[in-house]
């Protein structure tokens, strides 16, 4: 008889703490990859139980989120330090003057205003269970450029059906004009329109949550860069507190299931259930580390 999936990843050593009501939403970056084994047998037993270890020391750790203004070019160059390839993504906001973004250790990501939910149905998600943890898998776009082209004029339209009249010559041709729309205009406004959007959406996934799953004690959000996580996991776990449940939210960012090096499904999506996707990143990890050390010994 199989085991429930394991959650498992190369983990960055990196937590964040938020202020006040969000205290203990955890953001996982995925610059390791990450995978879903379905038997936890096809996992060595070590690595499993260091990972459960690690899950445990970072829900009990005390660190903070701190939500910064960099420079757009200031962070190119940071996405470039990291080896991410989320640079191509963000040209769009070069012209801005600085960048609303999270920052956690030493890694950044970018907070959008608004950013609004466009799920469409909870159906849409692959939904995994695991030893007191749930992982919510975001729909992946094989091309990145793509998926925020389709991303911007979702939000376009649903802001001219949702909003009033000023709001009818609404254009996006770029993510950096939403965050300057929310500079331009009444914040309140915009607040308005992103809560009413997706208000009902969030009603389904906490509803499925509590009824399917209340004994879980964390849940996972995974899914490519700007798809809405990091703003899909605030709201959710402010309303499960109110509900009494102390969940614990984990975002994974997988910008990495462009890389060559990892294993992918047929339709370009990484295989998570793929033992190969975890040990070929952490090769390179080790080849690395080798590496810098070699370097230092020069």
């Amino acid at each position: 008889m199989q085991s429930e999936p394991l959650l498992t990843s190369c983990f960055a050593d990196y937590t964040i703490k938020s202020q006040e009501s969000m205290a203990k939403i955890l953001h996982f970056i995925a610059d390791s990859s990450y995978i879903i084994a379905k038997d936890g047998s096809d996992l060595d037993q070590a690595i499993a139980d260091q990972i459960k270890a690690k899950i445990d020391e970072l829900i009990a750790s005390d660190n903070k989120l701190e939500l910064i203004q960099i420079d757009a070019i200031q962070l190119c160059n940071i996405f470039d330090e990291q080896g991410r390839d989320e640079k191509a993504y963000y040209t769009s906001k070069i012209d801005e003057e600085k960048i609303l973004c999270a920052k956690y250790g030493e890694m950044i990501d970018i907070v959008y205003e608004p950013m609004v939910l466009s799920f469409r149905e909870l159906g849409q998600y692959k939904i995994y269970s695991f030893d007191k943890r749930l992982l919510l898998q975001l729909p992946t776009a094989r091309d990145p450029t793509q998926f925020a082209k389709n991303r911007l004029a979702d939000l376009q339209q649903q802001l001219l059906v949702h909003s009033n009249s000023q709001w009818k010559n609404f254009n996006v041709e770029s993510v950096a004009q939403i965050s300057q729309y929310c500079r331009t205009t009444p914040f309140a406004q915009i607040q308005e329109i992103t809560d009413k959007l997706s208000a009902e959406q969030l009603d389904k996934i906490e509803a499925y949550i509590l009824s399917q799953f209340p004994n879980k004690r964390v849940i996972g959000i995974a899914g490519p860069s700007s798809s809405g996580k990091t703003t899909l996991s605030i709201p959710l776990k402010e309303r499960l507190i109110k509900k009494g449940y102390d969940y614990i939210i984990i975002a994974i960012d997988d910008y990495y299931h462009h890389r060559p090096e990892m294993y992918h499904l047929p339709d370009g999506t990484i295989d998570f259930e793929d033992i190969r996707s975890f040990t070929s990143c952490r090769k390179d990890q080790e080849t690395d580390q080798w590496r810098e050390d070699t370097r230092q010994t020069l």
